[in-house]
């Protein structure tokens, strides 16, 4: 299949989805135990077809990421399943007509929407990490190619968007075409200068998207959509742009009233039903630090919450870097994201969680410095005293850890 990727050098490159994937399994799949990355409900673990064979059509070697829902919300009953991956269908048949019938260019050369489209498998036994059940016996995940490059949240299925022109305009257009269906929730990367290049060396500038959701009249697509309620959401926070003045979009759209709350996150509708209701209860697959000890004031302990997260101080870990941007990736400036969470116009769950090593028997930011430097500052000010955290074995690579200071303090670029 052309998911292969041949040729792995220096630079990664994002595959290209060219054909239907197979269904065709002859060896294994190896996969980790500790998320890598996570969005607000769901995480995601590195995997690898194995050697001698293909795994559900993926030839042996192709990197791959493992998808599944968050502890709270596999435990609230939802789950993936067919309609995902047929709403992800549908979400790259309407973009593949976009780039058909649209054709937007960058610099001269066009500028593709491509959509990841996962396969559906399910465990057949239950994996722990120590004494946590991190995967149980029969639980569903999407499996998709690895996806190289700076993730960005373009939009969400409740309205709320980074001021991305193509992606906006490319859902607006999604109702225009079906005056039915409105695709949203878009992340993933956006191609060009120090980006991976798309399909080998072919494609510099593109947006290859994950994930998606899709807003219905008749609310098909599962408990992502969010019916005709998050299409009117959409239209209430939309304000048509050049790209969709040049489409004449401005001119095909219905009244926006804000039916629903407006949040990055992914939203969803229902959390009570599940096809898969008889697989056991999942635990966050991990483990305390050693270095974490218990003593008589709590008030500086890491503790597991109910929910299976490792909680810590975030004036217990330490900043990697010696400087930090003053806005995210997604766009949005960490002052007006510590004042919102500080004055609670968003909540913490809205952030995905940061991920943490222990190296030289401290705490790092292995990934999440801005995030961390807002945690801090809303824990000096009284806000929080615990976060939610992720932990990997990793260790901080040399190049990375820029501190001047030990790790106490970091520099705002720009503030």
């Amino acid at each position: 299949p052309p998911c292969l990727q041949k040729g792995m050098g220096k630079k990664p490159k994002n595959a290209s989805d060219a054909r239907p994937m197979g269904s065709t399994t002859t060896t294994h799949l190896n996969f980790e135990l500790t998320p890598f990355a996570q969005g607000a409900s769901r995480e995601a673990f590195l995997a690898t077809v194995g050697e001698g064979g293909c795994y559900k059509g993926y030839t042996n070697g192709t990197k791959l990421v493992l998808k599944t829902f968050k502890p709270d919300y596999y435990n609230k009953g939802l789950r993936v399943g067919q309609e995902d991956v047929r709403m992800q269908h549908c979400a790259k048949e309407l973009a593949d007509e976009f780039n058909d019938q649209v054709g937007i260019t960058r610099h001269g050369e066009k500028c593709n929407i491509h959509m990841r489209v996962a396969t559906l498998d399910s465990f057949h036994q239950n994996y722990k990490r120590g004494k946590r059940l991190v995967f149980a016996d029969g639980e569903t995940y999407l499996l998709e190619q690895r996806i190289h490059g700076t993730f960005r949240k373009f939009n969400s299925n409740s309205g709320w968007t980074c001021g991305d022109a193509v992606m906006d305009a490319f859902s607006h257009w999604t109702w225009h075409k079906t005056h039915s269906c409105l695709v949203c929730d878009l992340q993933g990367v956006e191609g060009g200068k120090g980006e991976p290049r798309y399909g080998g060396n072919r494609d510099v500038y593109y947006y290859l998207l994950t994930d998606p959701a899709i807003n219905s009249t008749d609310k098909q697509f599962g408990v992502s959509d969010m019916g005709y309620a998050g299409i009117q959401n959409f239209f209430f926070e939309h304000a048509c742009n050049h790209v969709c003045k040049q489409l004449g979009l401005d001119k095909d759209r219905i009244k926006g009233v804000k039916a629903l709350p407006v949040v990055q996150e992914s939203s969803y509708g229902s959390m009570s039903s599940s096809q898969h209701s008889f697989a056991p209860p999942r635990r966050s697959g991990i483990d305390v630090p050693a270095i974490v000890e218990e003593d008589d004031d709590d008030e500086d302990d890491a503790f597991i919450s109910e929910s299976g997260d490792l909680m810590v101080p975030p004036t217990s870990i330490h900043f990697t870097h010696d400087s930090i941007n003053k806005h995210f990736s997604c766009g949005r400036h960490i002052q007006t994201t510590y004042n919102q969470l500080a004055t609670r116009q968003i909540s913490l769950s809205v952030i995905p969680q940061m991920t943490i090593t222990v190296q030289d028997e401290k705490l790092w930011a292995f990934t999440g410095n801005r995030r961390l430097w807002v945690f801090r500052k809303l824990a000096e000010k009284g806000h929080l005293t615990k976060i939610p955290v992720q932990v990997t074995a990793e260790q901080i690579p040399r190049r990375r850890m820029t501190t001047k200071n030990g790790g106490t303090s970091v520099v705002v670029r720009g503030l």
